[in-house]
């Protein structure tokens, strides 16, 4: 449940950020210094062999990171949880 979970969270963020590459000005007026990489690895649902290793800029990732964020926390709400620790059973009686 959960990696399907986390699966279509970072589907839905892909495809979140393709817009916005799209809308990338075309002509720079200052060429910008080249940023760093950085590589996460991915895994495939339904197979322990499919890992795909993804490289982008922090910027990038910080941006995909707060995408999933979004939506986790939209899927949260449509299910009525408003209490991350009470959705998972650990919240403690008051």
């Amino acid at each position: 449940m959960i990696r399907a979970l986390v699966t279509l969270t970072l589907g839905v963020s892909i495809m979140a950020t393709v817009p916005a590459w799209a809308q990338s000005d075309p002509t720079p007026t200052a060429p910008a210094a080249k940023e760093k990489k950085v590589c996460r690895t991915s895994m495939d649902t339904g197979t322990r062999i499919g890992k795909q290793r993804v490289c982008r800029t922090d910027k990038e990732w910080a941006q995909i990171d707060n995408n999933n964020k979004d939506v986790v926390d939209e899927m949260v709400k449509f299910k009525g949880f408003t209490d991350p620790a009470a959705a998972a059973g650990t919240a403690q009686p008051k």
